[in-house]
């Protein structure tokens, strides 16, 4: 069974919607029940992919096919691509409902853009989170991040040159002091990959901390509809929207499912043709929301 680690990196901000809110947020984001932290649902990203996929592949029939009776195949076209999409993703209709080849779990948060006082932002991270992308990447066969990091106290924390101004750091409206680790510089090492600016800008903080700043650094919008007529605000369209900053980096896998998996060139090809492609999760596509990139980051095979 192939097994790849899947990072997920936001360019701008990103709504993965958890339906109405009945707090101060009308429109909050996703978040995980446990730890409260921000979450993209697979299957929200397998929804995005496959659509992605079967455009693709239509896309390409057509144009290896522009002849005078194209419009007339469309339909056989579309399903076939259906068939391949199908194979992949999963039959969705009601006679041969059915899993596909591929599988994604659900992307967890492992870097958060929070605002610093010096150098504008820092990524930030902690122990746990560490921890947890661990698991997911020692599945995959990968070589997992540096653990032997010393857990900071509330008020302290790891950091690079790039945001610590002295021996403190300021994230939002809290300092912390930075204290040295022996596991940090290779954490910023093993992170480049992804955030080639990590070792500058990364900071390590308790995981109470870093639950602190995932619940309340996140960017809340205020908007409104306006009546397109009388160019006014339409009554009661007043709504709050949270959404995740740009740089935030999630990381989850992408498993090759070994009931639906007979064809493992095609589900090998799939997979290494998402690494480094830009998708639009969540909502509000229209307006530049849930633009991200994707990294696949090769793992082992079982």
């Amino acid at each position: 069974m192939m097994h790849k680690v899947l990072y997920t990196t936001t360019i701008t901000n990103l709504h993965v919607g958890a339906g109405q809110g009945v707090g101060s947020v009308d429109l909050p984001i996703a978040r995980e029940r446990a730890t409260n932290w921000p979450v993209i649902p697979g299957s929200s990203l397998k929804g995005v992919l496959r659509d992605r996929a079967r455009l693709h592949l239509l896309g390409k029939r057509r144009s290896d096919e522009e002849t005078e009776e194209s419009k007339k195949k469309d339909q056989e076209k579309l399903d076939k691509t259906d068939g391949e999409i199908g194979f992949l993703y999963g039959e969705t209709s009601n006679d041969s409902a059915s899993s596909g080849a591929l599988t994604l779990t659900d992307q967890r948060i492992l870097l958060f853009p929070v605002r610093s006082l010096k150098g504008t932002f820092a990524y930030v991270t902690c122990p746990l989170a560490i921890q947890r992308a661990n698991e997911l990447i020692a599945i995959a066969g990968g070589t997992t991040l540096p653990s032997d990091l010393q857990n900071p106290g509330v008020d302290q924390c790891h950091a690079g040159a790039g945001v610590s101004d002295g021996d403190k750091v300021y994230l939002e409206d809290q300092d912390f002091a930075v204290t040295p680790s022996p596991g940090f510089d290779k954490v910023c090492e093993a992170l480049k990959g992804v955030r080639p600016d990590v070792h500058t800008r990364l900071v390590i903080v308790s995981d109470t901390t870093f639950s602190y700043l995932c619940e309340h650094a996140t960017e809340l919008t205020t908007k409104t509809a306006i009546q397109f007529a009388t160019k006014t605000v339409q009554d009661k369209s007043l709504r709050t929207e949270e959404s995740i900053p740009p740089g935030a980096v999630f990381i989850g896998l992408v498993l090759a499912n070994p009931m639906r998996s007979g064809d493992a060139e095609k589900v090998t090809k799939h997979i290494s043709e998402l690494d480094q492609i830009s998708i639009q999760l969540g909502a509000k596509a229209s307006t530049g929301l849930g633009l991200c990139k994707l990294s696949v980051v090769s793992g082992g095979n079982e």
